[in-house]
């Protein structure tokens, strides 16, 4: 059985993956693979760390000289990046109450609320 952040792990391994297969072959898919690959080790730790440009690129740095810079990675390989944002985001919150929707707002019983509160709800 698959724990809840090993499920959120595989989305975003299967996200990662559909995005570096549209890659063509070349030195831009070997970085996205790099940086996909620290990124994931980012997430996958006992505490997870979120993967920001500057972390990727010091993590990658040691074991490469050649890695992309941090501005490098913000402004070329950011789609990688974002995708494993999420994941630790969702990570991070997993416990939290799903979002409403804007519908749903409008079903909240207001009277039980004090009145402050009660008129952001309305609005």
């Amino acid at each position: 059985m698959v724990s809840r952040i090993g499920s959120i792990i595989a989305i975003a391994e299967i996200k990662a993956a559909a995005l570096l297969d549209a890659l063509p072959d070349g030195k831009a898919k070997s970085n996205n693979e790099a940086i996909n690959g620290i990124c994931r080790a980012l997430i996958s730790r006992k505490t997870p760390l979120l993967p920001t440009a500057r972390l990727v690129s010091e993590e990658g740095g040691k074991a490469n000289p050649h890695f992309p810079l941090e501005r490098t990675i913000f402004n070329s390989y950011s789609k990688v990046i974002r995708i494993w944002k999420k994941a630790y985001y969702d990570i991070m919150n997993i416990d939290a109450d799903a979002p409403l929707a804007a519908n749903d707002v409008e079903s909240i019983d207001t009277s039980v609320l004090d009145s402050t509160t009660g008129n952001l709800v309305e609005r």
